[in-house]
């Protein structure tokens, strides 16, 4: 590091030049980034359960692809009628639309449907209820048991990867569409499901994630001025992390990598990590400003006094992040290379840039002070407090240890969930919307069960119809199903009865929106459809594993038949579950590695040891609080895990170099940990108070996944100061110093002893 400080101050033409020319190159690829997102592709898995799921998508049509307009009020009405008919008649006709299925679809009486013409007599109007509400495909499906809420399905065009900013546009024209013809009517007019949900979110994600950016970039940037007193200092500081973050948007551009909506912390994450380690080295700098230095030299010195801690914690951070890799998901590695490769480009633009930019200050150093004996004890309120904490070492070694237990059940108690709407508000019109269609109809997501028959059988055989009505059974039996679909429900009784190949052709009159997603019988294969609520993946998994089990069996009973669950709520639900427990283990690694990278680079297992509690004490504070808060494990959650391990272990193994800097040099634990906190304290409080004042900016967000990841993120922040500040001088004091005090009155005793 001495030699690289000298060679960077030396030739430090040769560094800018090569810093411009990598951030032209960031530019450059940075015009290549998008901000966009494919859902699917955040639980793709290349598995079976996937690649069943595909199949399904590719024989009956995604089941992910469509947009659901929920209508509620008094709807059998002539003026209900002439909107519902302008609206679908329109939507028909739209190139991205491939069907509308409504209660247009149920047929009525002759050759009219169910919902009698906007002309017709209002008695009409009242019997077409009553025979809807007893309709077998229209009640629970289309109408709700109460007749007043009814579901219009769109199904959209899938020719490629369905894209945000391809189903965006398609999104927003039928909005329009729906507020041309039912906007200022006396009923609601909502859109629902899986598209209005993934829109909704990942557009309010990105428009919220550039102003929630700008809002903290410049919080922060009134922080640090005021705690530095001085603007330059301030943008230098700045400079280091936001080139960071620079560099990794214009890699992702490179590499064609997207922000998707899992890597939107990414650039937060980039930056604090970074940020840290800028603190640490702008403290050192004017220290030896202060103490009569020049800037180049201050800089130089710098670097070598600090270059060792910073590399140590970005290879901690790299390794911890790299980790994501052997994750199942194809996005959650695309997020650990990034911020891997980001936390890299921090060590290098902040053993670069900062110390580059510090040495051009032209403030004049002070006059150095008169030299004093290096035993003097410091002074100060960092100093005080190190008195503090190691008078009260003992009871607060003991609060660490207890704590940490405590902490570390709460943790086991955490289980994973996915709620679908959870990152919208819960006022917005998709989250109400997808509210009235799990009061009104059990569930608005759509699961299917494949029923393939071999050659041996046929539609219309007996087996078949009895394997349905059983399946419809069990489906009825478990409250936390909403109705099935079948083509039971257009085969009234008396149909029932028919011959199967008469029957066969009986399912000719299933309308064709319906007959396509349900039966292929060139494949010899059709579907049952049930519906299920939006309560969470928590809820609702108990149920569906037992619906696998009562499947498993049913198909020991007719062998001639093969049973399988899937749809995109089911398998995005396991994966989903799958990107947490990646994360979580990623976090797990990650920590191994701290201790490991720490014991060999400090040479000494007792303080790898010591540096597990300031560690994993911010991860396992939230993780306390989430279970106190009774909130579940998810994403937006296990991110902040990753901004709470990369702070800790930052300041961590600052504190501890810096304390092993101060005992090579002759000094006693007590006085180590005093001047350590004189030094490394400072820059711990600036750096926490800094980025918590940038994270206070997302707790202004109206998205409730993006406040509480704000929330989240400060909390750890805290509590890293505490694990770094009060936690890890306590144990080094007790299980360093005790020993030390020890060897000491040995010797002591023993020089008594021998006069």
């Amino acid at each position: 590091m001495e030699w690289y400080g000298r060679c960077l101050l030396g030739h430090w033409k040769a560094f800018a030049i090569l810093a411009g020319l990598l951030s032209i190159v960031a530019l450059t690829g940075l015009t290549k980034l998008r901000f966009d997102d494919e859902p699917r592709e955040i639980f793709k898995q290349s598995d079976e359960d996937f690649a069943l799921l595909e199949e399904y998508f590719e024989q009956f049509g995604a089941d992910d692809n469509n947009i659901i307009l929920v209508l509620h009020g008094n709807l059998f009405t002539p003026e209900f009628s002439r909107a519902l008919r302008g609206f679908v008649n329109e939507a028909r006709k739209s190139s991205s639309v491939v069907s509308v299925l409504s209660i247009l679809d149920v047929p009525g009486p002759g050759n009219s449907t169910l919902l009698p013409p906007p002309e017709a007599d209002p008695v009409l109007f009242e019997e077409a209820k009553s025979v809807a509400l007893d309709h077998p495909f229209a009640t629970g499906h289309l109408v709700s048991a109460s007749g007043a809420t009814i579901l219009v399905t769109l199904e959209l065009v899938e020719d490629g990867p369905q894209t945000i900013s391809k189903i965006r546009p398609i999104y927003e024209e039928l909005q329009l569409l729906k507020n041309r013809w039912f906007e200022g009517l006396p009923f609601g007019a909502s859109f629902a499901g899986s598209v209005a949900v993934r829109v909704e979110t990942l557009s309010g994600v990105r428009n919220e994630f550039f102003q929630i950016t700008a809002l903290g970039a410049l919080i922060a940037m009134l922080v640090a001025f005021v705690l530095f007193r001085s603007p330059a200092t301030t943008l230098i500081v700045s400079a280091g992390p936001g080139l960071a973050v620079f560099w990794t948007l214009g890699l992702m551009g490179w590499l064609g990598m997207n922000i998707e909506g899992i890597s939107t912390p990414l650039p937060a994450i980039v930056f604090v990590v970074a940020f840290a380690n800028s603190v640490h080295l702008m403290i050192d700098i004017r220290r030896s400003r202060r103490l009569g230095q020049s800037a180049p030299e201050a800089s130089r010195n710098a670097v070598a006094h600090l270059g060792m801690a910073c590399m140590l914690t970005s290879l901690t951070t790299t390794i911890g992040f790299a980790s994501l890799i052997m994750a199942e998901t194809d996005s959650v590695q695309r997020f650990g290379l990034a911020t891997a490769a980001g936390s890299v480009l921090g060590l290098l633009s902040n053993l670069t840039v900062v110390p580059l930019l510090a040495s051009t200050m032209n403030r004049p150093a002070r006059r150095p002070p008169e030299k004093r004996p290096r035993k003097d004890q410091p002074q100060g309120l960092l100093a005080a407090l190190a008195r503090l904490t190691t008078a009260l070492s003992l009871p607060l070694t003991l609060l660490a240890l207890g704590l940490t237990a405590i902490l570390v059940w709460s943790a086991t108690q955490l289980k994973s969930d996915i709620v679908w709407t959870e990152t919208l508000p819960s006022d917005s019109e998709v989250t109400r919307a997808m509210n009235r269609a799990d009061q009104e109809f059990g569930g608005i997501m759509r699961v299917p069960i494949i029923v393939t028959w071999d050659r041996s059988t046929s539609l219309g055989s007996p087996q078949m119809l009895k394997l349905l009505d059983e399946l419809e059974t069990l489906i009825e039996a478990n409250p936390t199903f909403g109705p099935s679909l079948s083509i039971l429900n257009f085969l009234p009784e008396n149909i029932r009865s028919l011959p199967p190949p008469a029957l066969e052709q009986a399912t000719s009159l299933i309308p064709w929106e319906v007959s396509q997603r349900l039966l292929r019988t060139d494949l010899r294969r059709t579907i049952i459809t049930l519906r299920l609520p939006n309560t969470g993946v928590a809820a609702t998994r108990p149920a569906l594993r037992q619906l696998q089990k009562d499947l498993a069996s049913l198909q020991a009973r007719y062998p001639e038949f093969s049973l399988h669950v899937t749809g995109s709520a089911v398998i995005a639900a396991e994966n989903m579950s799958n990107v947490i427990r990646d994360l979580v283990r990623s976090l797990s690694f990650a920590s191994i590695t701290v201790f490991l990278v720490l014991t060999i680079a400090l040479r000494s297992l007792t303080l790898g040891l010591l540096s597990i509690i300031p560690n994993a004490f911010p991860l396992l504070f939230n993780a306390g609080l989430l279970y106190h808060l009774d909130k579940p494990l998810q994403i937006s959650s296990v991110l902040t895990f990753s901004i709470c391990l990369g702070i800790a272990v930052d300041d961590t193994i600052h504190f501890l170099i810096r304390f092993l800097r101060e005992r090579r040099e002759g000094a006693d634990v007590r006085l180590a940990l005093m001047r350590s906190f004189e030094t490394v304290g400072l820059a711990l409080l600036i750096t926490t108070a800094v980025v918590s004042s940038a994270f206070l900016a997302a707790m202004t967000s109206s998205m409730p996944g993006i406040a509480f990841f704000g929330a989240l993120a400060c909390s750890a922040m805290i509590a890293a100061l505490v694990g770094d500040l009060v936690f890890l001088p306590a144990l080094l004091d007790r299980f360093v110093g005790k020993a030390e005090r020890t060897e000491q009155s040995n010797k002591r005793r023993k020089r008594g002893m021998k006069l």
